[in-house]
């Protein structure tokens, strides 16, 4: 990527998270960020409000198009949080249009109004000051509605339960022209918002299989945060992603969840040229592998692994199992996927216990197969703790080579593969 392909600017009304959202991305992402109104306000050495207050609207919008132009002048990528009425301004709007990718975070007026009123930026909204905001917010957004609507991506910020921003700011990112992923082992697939690739990468990976429905089982946490990524990717390539949600977690390892899918199968007449794709984490890849096994006695699996645990050790290796009586993993097979496809993005939307869990396996493999990555794991801890996309990526790399070439020598588990269980043992007793 290179140019305006490494640039993005957030559009919104007032409250709408643009700032957190650039903030998150440019940590990421590693790239500069600025948001236009604070640089209004540094440049002028006075608040919006008091510049309002002094030379109204017009020459408030000088000002900011006069940032808007010096910010765009630097060199390289970066990530702006504009103002409310920003693109209001031709010029501003024509300039940014020529430097970056414009992204739209939308969300409806009532939620805004209680956020800008928690906000400790209230004071810097001059438009809402002394009015109703619920309706001050209505009368700016079928203003400025249609300057939104103009960008070419827009994101639903208005927020589920239990969601967050990160949530909102990936899903921005989605916006920009990420290149394919890059094939990093044997069926492996990695890159940055890889679900979008999803169907031109499978058919790459399998070119027999057959197009059209495909049964994705998938987390029902899961889902809601990369489905529609996913479901997009598969269209591209002439697939229709039919979701079957599972409990997340361990407690979609049972015969019972296992039953379901396999009549989700039946009910799709599922044919053996025809794959199983899974959206989740380990256990959702351990119910769906399996269910992929059995199914008229096999069919492709693809995996599309959403957590660390899973990307760098679950998913690789072709152990799929449910849990029979408090006995884990005690019903399974071998059925190795046609192709696993990691998306780094989904990562940046786990929590943080998660995400903090899984860097034991990217450990393990440090110590087992590849010193280096050790090494890049005490070095560069902060960064990965911060989920700085490029030492994440490095590390995947690295843990999933150690994996498939574990995996490669001892497919069935039956000398090389238990240095895999280095910490297993001991993890699975204390869960008994």
């Amino acid at each position: 990527m290179g140019g305006r392909e490494r640039r993005v600017y957030l559009a919104g009304l007032s409250g709408v998270g643009k700032t957190a959202a650039a903030e998150r991305i440019a940590g990421w992402l590693g790239w500069p960020w600025y948001d236009v109104d604070r640089e209004v306000e540094r440049r002028a050495g006075r608040t919006v409000a008091e510049l309002w207050a002094a030379a109204g609207e017009p020459a408030f919008r000088r000002a900011e198009r006069s940032v808007v132009e010096a910010l765009i002048r630097a060199p390289g990528p970066g990530v702006l949080a504009l103002g409310g009425g920003t693109l209001e301004d031709e010029a501003s709007r024509e300039l940014l249009a020529a430097w970056g990718t414009g992204v739209w975070l939308d969300a409806p007026p009532e939620t805004l109004a209680a956020r800008c009123a928690a906000s400790d930026r209230s004071a810097a909204r001059p438009l809402l000051a002394g009015r109703d905001p619920v309706r001050a917010l209505r009368e700016m957004a079928a203003v400025r509605g249609p300057r939104f609507a103009g960008l070419p991506w827009r994101v639903d910020a208005n927020g589920r339960p239990g969601e967050s921003g990160e949530v909102v700011a990936v899903e921005a990112i989605r916006a920009l022209p990420w290149p394919a992923p890059e094939r990093i082992a044997e069926g492996v697939w990695l890159g940055r918002n890889a679900l979008a690739h999803a169907g031109p990468t499978l058919a790459e990976a399998e070119p027999d299989l057959a197009r059209g429905r495909a049964v994705v089982a998938t987390d029902d946490c899961v889902w809601p945060l990369h489905g529609a990524a996913l479901a997009r990717g598969l269209a591209a390539a002439g697939w229709e992603a039919i979701a079957c949600p599972l409990p997340a977690g361990e407690g979609a390892k049972t015969p019972a969840v296992l039953a379901r899918l396999w009549q989700a199968l039946a009910d799709q007449g599922a044919g053996r040229d025809e794959p199983v794709l899974v959206l989740g984490g380990g256990a959702a890849g351990d119910v769906g592998g399996l269910a992929a096994a059995t199914f008229k006695r096999g069919l492709p699996l693809v995996l599309f692994p959403t957590t660390l645990l899973a990307q760098v050790d679950a998913a690789i290796g072709g152990k799929n199992a449910v849990n029979l009586s408090g006995i884990k993993n005690i019903v399974g097979t071998f059925h190795f996927p046609v192709a696993v496809v990691v998306d780094s993005f989904c990562l940046l939307t786990l929590p943080e216990r998660d995400y903090r869990s899984g860097w034991a396996e990217v450990v393990k493999a440090g110590v087992i197969g590849d010193p280096d990555l050790l090494a890049l794991c005490g070095e560069r801890s902060a960064e990965l703790l911060a989920r700085r996309l490029d030492p994440v990526e490095e590390a995947l790399r690295r843990a999933v080579a150690v994996k498939t070439a574990v995996v490669a020598a001892d497919p069935r588990d039956e000398g090389r593969r238990a240095a895999l269980n280095l910490g297993h043992t001991i993890g699975h007793a204390l869960e008994a």
